[in-house]
């Protein structure tokens, strides 16, 4: 025992003194050298880490992607507020005998299609006019007219009474004792109105 402790001392004799300035510094080496050190060392470290990964964003398509930005101009607008409802007609210019007459639409009890013209029936008397009884019904009122036959309009606000028979067919009673048959095309039209009046 006494021999090993003997040979232990003389190796550490043989080696020097150990001490801290006889350890290597950063300055003892090369800059190339340190850094692929610190470049290496640095690598490793991370390397254990999870990385964050970029992921491409989705394409979008622009011209299908609601721009929710965006304001109505003002010139779309004024377009909506333009957008009213139809203009109906008020007045008609008829001829009587050589005079041109001004007859208000509200006035008008029924018309009746007459060939290439129109009687326009009122409570003075009827008036010819030359027009279709279609193109005339479309520039009426339909809050107050409703066209009850293929050759008849009637002006709902004159209307007296609603009169049927077996066959299930509709019968309207005008001023002037004056009775028209509402043809079956346009008897869901009547039935809708005399609807509205019991709501």
């Amino acid at each position: 025992m006494k021999n090993i402790q003997m040979q232990h001392q003389s190796h550490l004799a043989a080696e020097g003194p150990t001490s801290v300035d006889s350890l290597p510094r950063l300055g003892d080496f090369p800059r190339a050298a340190r850094k692929g050190s610190a470049s290496s060392i640095g690598t490793s470290a991370v390397s254990r880490f999870p990385r964050l990964v970029a992921v491409p964003e989705p394409d979008v398509d622009e011209t299908s992607a609601p721009d929710r930005g965006a304001t109505p101009s003002r010139d779309d607008a004024r377009s909506k507020s333009k957008e009213v409802a139809p203009k109906v007609l008020e007045r008609l210019l008829v001829r009587k005998a050589r005079r041109m007459v001004i007859l208000r639409t509200r006035d008008i009890q029924w018309i009746e299609a007459s060939g290439n013209y129109v009687k326009i029936v009122t409570a003075e008397g009827s008036h010819l006019l030359r027009s279709t009884i279609s193109d005339l019904a479309e520039q009426l009122d339909p809050v107050c007219f409703l066209r009850v036959h293929r050759s008849a309009v009637i002006n709902t606000e004159v209307l007296e009474s609603v009169e049927t028979n077996p066959a299930g067919d509709y019968f309207l009673r005008l001023p002037g004792d004056q009775r028209i048959k509402c043809s079956r095309t346009y008897r869901n039209d009547l039935r809708e109105f005399l609807a509205s009046l019991q709501a």
